[in-house]
């Protein structure tokens, strides 16, 4: 029966051990019975003997390696042991484990007595220097630090701590499977506690007295890393857990029966640590140290730390599972650490695959009732400040007219922007890893080996190009973000206290937007995009109130990659790169076709008289570069020193909330091409998206609006300060929501627009005021193939209209077949006039031709509109009134 068993867990991908193995590890009380020819056990007997660790290696070494496949941190690629441990011993960059410190003792100070406050989870996705901050923080505060890792991966670094987390799982020997329950692991781990602490005040009596608590953490964290030094220290530790746990494998000792937080021998062995470190530190010994008392120790800093680092092996070990006794490893251990709680020892957490909700739950979800009844408020909230944006050049990322826009388009340069993880591979690694840096980052976003995307990982990916963010009020929201912070690189910026939900979001990242591009052309999700946003929007995970400027930035961005598959059309080779400069021109061309484009270029400014083409203005030749859009806290967006800067990370401007007239902003290069990126040398596409069924003129004044500096002298042979003063710029407003579809039975020719408004001065300032800033205007109207004929394919085009529609019982419908909306709207939910084929609420009613059957609410609308300048003679004498012409690109032909 054994053998049999075995070939059945063979036959489900798992690496049995062999009968031999199992009958010499397996306890007394079974081997008698496995060594029989018929084994005849109970299906509770059956499944104590696989808990046993002979078993449990197994399953667990089948989780590491699906787990390795979905989130290891090292790839194929040039020598990746030597790029890690190069990354990993160069100087620290940055300010992160100086906060680290500071928010530990922050709060340790604050936490008062209150219950499962000693401990906190740092909960970051990866690569955002996790490790290294609190490797630094060891050596400003005296830390035992831990690496759980399971010794399967060989490239991780630093090596994993052997044994310690068999032991602190309960394993190793350490406890039969029948006595392992939640009591008797949590016996264990305060074992191993007391021999930790005491091994440690061992140690550090032969070691000198330091002038300060740094100089002493220092110290010890340099003696951890000399001469295999901290593999002895722990394998003595774990040597002598185990012989005091030896007698206790087949009965309970009565020591785990303890009642009181200050009895047990781990506090006692933790306190005299705390007290010789102190003395270590240069603390007279006349000045003893004292447990933290009932008025819960304000302002008292840290003296001793514990990490634990790739810890989710804890949290995924259920001890006692299916009973009401059930509990994690890692929350027994939290169990034990918190009757530690009066002393100065702060424990932190450290994983990138375990969910937050796993390490620190909401109020109601936690394992202690005390918890749940809100009389423990001192549950600390996840640490997410990691490093960001250090890079090790310097203080500044970029300066202005030192790059031009071909410079920051390069990998060495895009790596500088973000996590500390690419820069840091970049520069250690040989030209193998820098060759190879982009596939890295493919698949940090996949989560696997490979560049295929599952659904979490194609969300990551359009977080990354278009911004997708999801509204948190609904149902599953914090647990797909969590999944996303886990394995797809997305960053978790937030965390509030009450733990519910966290803010998660793509960080402008320029190598990781350029990674997901290339993941989105090999596996084609442009094709299937406007599904996947419909089935988001269905389903409430997206916002109502953020569709109308999500769909306008998927357009922008699909148009910029459009560009990009035109410039590699004859190339065979994927993935594309979609980092590099585009034209202007090439870019309106993709967003409303070559017609449109050419009549587009052959507009003049609307606020100035006998202005250029916008052909022959510099926007003729400007270029632009982005991959991703980031979001505005202010009207920074508005500025031309906002524009350079983003030119420089590969990014477009999502306005703030509530920013008057400018919803988006698409920062522009102007010529020559060899000019270097700075406030003087850019200018802008300015945007405003309207979701309306009537079409809306907005001027959009960007010199009102603040846009441009001011220059005072030439910046160079070929730059002016005249020609900096009078840069053009370009605004267009999409009103995606006007219809472009002709009721049926309409024929005859679309009547042209000719004026939107019969007489309007240009500005409030007065006639006295003179513009120096040409403006470009155009608007665009509608959300169909003939508005878009490069974006919307015929087939997708109810689709990507249906993505502008509030929600209701028609839009919100499970099936949005024809026949089926038919049906809906026949049982009067909502009464609605006729829109496109679908007939509405009042065809019964007699007159077909009745304006609510053909739904005539307003004049077809020409596809794209081009604002120009036109004057005349006002009624006052020298007032001069200025009338804009529109002129008609090109109407929709099924109006």
């Amino acid at each position: 029966m054994l053998y049999r068993l075995c070939q059945s867990l063979k036959e489900y991908g798992l690496d049995p051990p062999t009968t031999d193995q199992i009958i010499s590890e397996v306890g007394e009380d079974y081997k008698n019975q496995l060594s029989l020819g018929e084994v005849k056990l109970r299906k509770k007997e059956l499944f104590t003997v696989l808990e046993h660790s002979v078993f449990s290696r197994m399953f667990e070494a089948s989780m590491r390696s699906r787990n390795d496949e979905q989130y290891s941190l090292n790839y194929p690629g040039g020598d990746e042991k030597q790029a890690t441990v190069k990354a990993w011993t160069a100087p620290y960059i940055g300010d992160a484990a100086l906060l680290l410190r500071r928010t530990l003792d922050r709060m340790n100070s604050r936490r008062g007595d209150a219950l499962y406050a000693n401990y906190v989870p740092i909960v970051q996705s990866s690569g955002t220097g996790k490790s290294r901050a609190v490797d630094e923080l060891a050596q400003q505060v005296f830390t035992l630090p831990f690496c759980l890792r399971q010794e399967y991966s060989d490239t991780g670094y630093p090596v994993a701590d052997k044994d310690v987390g068999e032991i602190l799982l309960g394993g190793g020997g350490a406890l039969v499977p029948s006595n392992r329950t939640v009591a008797a692991v949590g016996m264990v781990q305060g074992v191993f506690l007391k021999h930790l602490f005491k091994a440690a005040h061992e140690d550090l009596s032969a070691m000198p007295t330091y002038s300060s608590q740094e100089a002493l953490a220092k110290a010890f964290h340099s003696r951890l890393r000399e001469n295999n030094y901290r593999a002895r220290f722990y394998e003595r530790v774990c040597t002598k857990t185990s012989q005091e746990l030896k007698p206790s494998r087949t009965a309970l000792s009565l020591a785990m029966e303890r009642k009181g937080s200050k009895e047990t021998l781990e506090y006692e062995a933790a306190f005299e640590l705390i007290s010789l470190i102190r003395i270590k530190s240069g603390i007279p010994p006349t000045s003893k140290y004292e447990e933290r008392g009932v008025d819960g120790g304000t302002g008292r800093k840290i003296w001793l730390c514990i990490y634990f680092d790739e810890s989710h092996a804890l949290t995924q070990k259920v001890i006692q599972p299916g009973s009401s006794q059930s509990r994690t490893a890692y929350q027994t251990l939290c169990w034990v650490l918190n009757r530690l709680r009066s002393l100065d020892l702060f424990t932190v957490f450290l994983s990138t695959q375990s969910h937050m909700s796993a390490y620190s739950p909401p109020k109601g979800l936690f394992w202690s009732e005390r918890v749940i009844n809100d009389t423990t408020p001192g549950v600390q909230a996840p640490i997410c400040e990691m490093s960001f944006d250090n890079w090790s050049g310097g203080d500044q990322l970029a300066a202005p007219y030192q790059n031009t826009l071909q410079d920051v388009c390069k990998i060495a340069f895009m790596v500088r922007f973000g996590r500390p993880l690419f820069w840091s591979r970049y520069e250690a690694g040989d030209d193998d890893v820098k060759r190879t840096i982009l596939s890295f980052a493919r698949k940090k976003i996949a989560g696997n080996r490979t560049d295929k995307l599952n659904s979490e990982a194609e969300l990551a990916v359009l977080m990354f190009r278009v911004g997708l963010s999801f509204d948190k009020t609904r149902i599953g929201v914090p647990q797909t973000e969590a999944k996303l912070v886990r394995g797809h690189m997305i960053s978790c910026h937030s965390i509030p206290q009450h733990r519910e939900f966290i803010y998660a979001a793509a960080s402008s990242e320029p190598i990781l937007a350029e990674a997901a591009a290339q993941l989105m052309d090999i596996n084609n999700i442009w094709e299937k995009l406007a599904g996947t946003l419909f089935g988001l929007c269905n389903n409430g995970m997206i916002a109502k109130g953020e569709r109308g400027e999500l769909l306008a930035r998927l357009l922008l961005t699909k148009a910029h990659d459009w560009v990009v598959y035109g410039l590699r059309s004859k190339d065979v080779l994927r993935p594309r790169r979609f980092t590099r400069p585009i034209l202007l021109a090439d870019f309106l061309e993709a967003l409303v076709g070559k017609k449109n484009k050419d009549e587009i270029m052959k507009a003049k400014p609307n606020n100035t008289r006998n202005g250029p083409t916008l052909a022959d203005s510099p926007l003729g030749q400007a270029a632009l570069n982005f991959t991703h859009w980031a979001k505005a806290a202010d009207d920074c967006s508005l500025t031309d020193n906002g524009a350079w800067i983003a030119l420089t990370r590969c990014m477009a401007w999502q306005c703030c909330d509530g920013q008057p007239e400018v919803d988006l902003v698409t920062p522009l290069m102007l010529p020559p091409e060899d000019a270097k990126l700075g406030p003087y040398t850019v200018s802008a596409i300015f945007w405003q998206i309207k979701n309306r069924a009537t079409p809306t003129r907005a001027e959009i004044d960007a010199e009102r609006l603040g846009f441009f500096s001011y220059c005072e002298k030439p910046l160079s042979e070929e730059i002016s300060a005249e020609i900096v003063n009078s840069r053009p710029y370009l605004t267009i407003v999409l009103n995606l929501g006007i219809s472009n579809l002709r009721p049926e039975g309409k024929t005859g020719k679309p009547k042209p627009i000719s004026s939107l408004s019969a007489s309007r001065r240009i500005s409030s300032r007065g006639s006295s005021f003179k513009t120096t800033y040409p403006r470009y205007a155009l608007s665009i109207s509608g959300c169909s193939h003939d508005t878009f004929p490069n974006l919307i394919p015929v087939a997708d085009q109810y689709v990507y209209s249906s993505l502008l529609s509030p929600g209701n019982c028609v839009t919100d419908h499970a099936r949005q077949d024809l026949e089926n909306l038919e049906g809906i709207m026949q049982q009067k939910p909502l009464w609605g006039k006729a829109n496109g084929k679908l007939k509405g609420s009042f065809v019964q009613y007699g007159d077909q031709s009745s304006r609510l059957c053909l739904n005539e609410s307003q004049e077809p609308v020409p596809t794209v509109e081009v604002y120009e300048y036109h004057e005349r003679e006002g009624e006052d004498e020298g007032t001069v009134n200025f009338v804009e012409e529109v002129a008609d690109v090109e109407m929709d032909g099924t109006c």
